[in-house]
């Protein structure tokens, strides 16, 4: 004889009024443990009498298994569970599950890597919720989430535009990664909700190249140390300062003349500073180059170098307006 019901498919939630994702199968056992034959009839409802179900809720056994369909959750919220009953047998409570409210805001389920290099996709990529006031999933959004940087400067590169499925944007494989260096906020966004930020670090990539940060006077006398000294940054492919390069920094010319004075010196931090440079010789389009090992060179732009007049001359074969020219006639 048939003596209690137990859920045999628990239900699994949707959406608020949408027909649940699985829908509950109910079995009807006698004393023993068997399944019953009963033809009768078994209701579905809630524990909460707050809360109500919309669809076929009463349901005919066949040989004890009672098979609902269209069953839809009205009410939003944790926790919530379904009863099962029928005349004269034990009920049955359904496992306890939510059905998620309005989404509210989104969330990282799976922040970022915290610290990323300049132009290299992020190890870790990031993955993003849209969840309800109860930082449950609501799995019925699908519309498009946006990653965006809201604090540093630059720009995300990637796929940074996703269809959340399910409430579920997964950027796996977007290869976001950023080339400016420095500490970024990041945003995920969609429509109307409340954005999820994160804080990651950017660290400057390889050193590539150099950049003068601070360029020579472009004029200056022979043998007398530029009134402006050049400042030197080894920086990687994106521009940013190579802090951790602590090489040796060398500067050359392939003009007339040489370079006088500490022409190499040690970066620190990717910063190479000079003090007391100065030329040999007088020469109106003078370039100064930095190198240092495979790095690729860089040049000032043209700067100019005079000498003290010790005798007349005439005409004016170096382009400077004047009309004396140095004892060795050096143009």
């Amino acid at each position: 004889a048939p003596v209690y019901l137990e859920f045999t498919t628990q239900p699994s939630p949707s959406c608020p009024g949408a027909p649940l994702t699985v829908q509950p199968v109910v079995k009807v056992y006698d004393s023993v443990g068997n399944l019953a034959d009963f033809t009768g009839s078994v209701t579905l409802s809630m524990a909460d009498p707050n809360m109500s179900l919309t669809g076929t809720t009463t349901v005919t056994a066949n040989n004890g298994v009672a098979v609902f369909e269209g069953v839809s959750v009205n009410s939003s919220g944790f926790p919530q569970q379904f009863i099962a009953t029928s005349l004269g047998l034990t009920p049955a409570e359904s496992n306890v599950f939510a059905t998620p409210a309005s989404p509210v805001r989104l969330l990282f389920n799976r922040d970022p890597s915290y610290t990323v290099t300049a132009g290299a996709a992020f190890p870790v990529q990031p993955i993003v919720w849209a969840v309800d006031e109860h930082n449950l999933l609501y799995a019925c959004l699908n519309g498009l989430v946006t990653i965006s940087i809201v604090e540093g400067t630059g720009s995300i590169s990637g796929t940074v535009t996703l269809p959340a499925v399910n409430g579920v944007a997964d950027f796996s494989t977007a290869q976001l990664a950023i080339g400016n260096a420095g500490l970024k906020v990041l945003n995920a966004s969609s429509a109307d909700l409340v954005p999820a930020t994160v804080g990651i670090q950017v660290d400057a990539a390889a050193a590539y190249t150099f950049v003068f940060a601070v360029q020579p006077s472009e004029l200056t006398q022979v043998n007398v140390p530029f009134a402006r000294q050049p400042v030197v940054h080894v920086v990687d492919y994106f521009g940013n300062i190579a802090t951790s390069f602590q090489n040796n920094v060398t500067l050359f010319i392939n003009t007339p003349g040489s370079i006088i004075g500490t022409k190499t010196v040690q970066a620190v931090n990717g910063v190479a500073v000079y003090t007391d440079i100065a030329m040999t010789y007088q020469y109106k389009e003078h370039r100064m180059y930095a190198t240092s090992g495979n790095l690729n060179m860089v040049s000032t732009g043209l700067f100019a170098v005079w000498a003290m007049p010790t005798r007349l001359a005439w005409g004016d074969p170096t382009g400077f307006l004047t009309t004396v020219m140095e004892p060795f006639n050096h143009q």
